[in-house]
């Protein structure tokens, strides 16, 4: 199911939609899955609090025939600084 999203890195955590949020360190793996021209999903295996594996997906829509995404490049920065430094 899609919904729109707010993505926050907060006290150590990547946090959506006001949820408990995951550390870095629950994170084994994330892949980008191109959709077509500006369009972008990030897909993201998570262990959650009962250590079990969870998949979820960010989708990032491009405008017009973009190439670039701005908001996709945004976080991708954000999220390959938070997978490193915790934070």
């Amino acid at each position: 199911m899609r919904k729109e999203c707010i993505v926050k890195f907060k006290n150590g955590k990547m946090i959506v939609n006001n949820s408990k949020g995951i550390y870095a360190s629950q994170i084994q793996n994330f892949y980008v899955i191109p959709i077509e021209t500006g369009r972008r999903r990030v897909e993201i295996i998570y262990l959650d609090s009962n250590n079990k594996f969870v998949r979820a997906g960010i989708s990032f829509n491009g405008r017009g025939g973009q190439v670039m995404n701005p908001k996709f490049e945004q976080f991708m920065k954000r999220l390959i600084k938070f997978m490193n430094e915790g934070k």
